[in-house]
């Protein structure tokens, strides 16, 4: 059972989870994106158990695909009761879907990224609704661009997620490392839009 296995992971020292894999929680529009995972019962039950162990979980939903309003909101709702009852998501994470050569954006014919307006919009309702419950509402800046990090900053988000770097430099992926970030220019930035880092 969940429980067990997840006992002996506890026993052995793994004291949290990734809340990945989420998707989005509605089996009808996980059919369609990722028939392979978990469905939402199941992944529902192992980050409950998870809590249940003394273990904490991140949480995370992907956007910008087939999913609609409704499908959003039954998502936020799950993670939401979930909290409520268990208290053990440390972090939220909107995951923006990235379609470039993915089979889901050749089948669903899915042209363009989520319209950037949209991004902004997911931080700030994740932030409303989740008010205090989830303290942390994090930003994956390596694939929303880092200016659009630092408007879902302003919306809701808290946090800019793992930073990559080498010892001196924060490296961004899509240019394989040949230009970055120094620490002090995220801090700047961040500074800039009217935050505190830490």
């Amino acid at each position: 059972t969940p429980f067990d296995i997840l006992r002996r992971f506890k026993d052995a020292g793994l004291d949290s989870l990734s809340g990945d894999s989420a998707d989005i929680l509605n089996d009808k529009v996980r059919k369609k994106i990722c028939s392979d995972k978990l469905r939402t019962g199941d992944w529902a039950e192992i980050i409950k158990t998870a809590h249940r162990l003394g273990m904490t979980t991140t949480a995370t939903i992907l956007f910008g695909h087939v999913e609609d309003e409704i499908y959003i909101c039954e998502h936020l709702e799950i993670i939401k009761n979930i909290q409520r009852e268990t208290g053990g998501i440390t972090v939220f994470e909107p995951l923006l879907f990235m379609p470039q050569n993915t089979d889901l954006a050749r089948s669903a014919k899915i042209r363009q990224p989520v319209p950037s307006g949209r991004i902004p919009q997911m931080f700030a309702v994740s932030r409303i609704l989740f008010s205090r419950l989830i303290k942390n509402i994090s930003v994956d800046w390596t694939k929303t661009g880092f200016d659009l990090a630092l408007r879902a900053l302003k919306c809701g988000a808290n946090d800019l997620g793992a930073l990559p770097y080498a010892p001196f430099e924060i490296r961004l992926p899509d240019l394989n490392g040949r230009g970055g970030m120094t620490p002090a220019t995220v801090r700047a930035a961040i500074t800039k839009a009217g935050h505190t880092p830490a």
